[in-house]
């Protein structure tokens, strides 16, 4: 199985599969990176994480949230929107159904 990767204006909306890495420079057309600005996280349940690295599954954590009551978080990014090349490490999550789990970059 492999991610779902969706288009929208100024959106990619992400549908993991909890075992694939997502790669925004290998894996869309976006390969110089994205000027991040917000991001919604939709978790399956209640104290589902998810956590964001910039460009390999070794660089820094540039956003990490844990939704306790399982109801959605989106949250800007503050200050100036950040040029980044997002990396979502599979192992780096907890989702209770990772196919039921969207996650939406918002980017400038």
């Amino acid at each position: 199985m492999a991610n779902i990767i969706e288009y929208g204006r100024r959106t990619i909306t992400i549908t993991p599969d909890g075992v694939t890495d997502f790669d925004l420079a290998n894996e869309t057309g976006f390969v110089n990176g994205i000027r991040l600005s917000a991001v919604n996280f939709y978790p399956s349940a209640a104290n589902d994480v998810l956590a964001i690295r910039d460009k390999l599954v070794t660089g820094p954590m540039i956003y990490k949230v844990k939704d306790v009551v399982g109801g959605g978080v989106s949250q800007p990014i503050q200050g100036p929107s950040m040029k980044t090349k997002p990396y979502i490490k599979a192992a780096d999550q907890t989702f209770g159904t990772a196919a039921s789990v969207r996650i939406i970059l918002e980017y400038d």
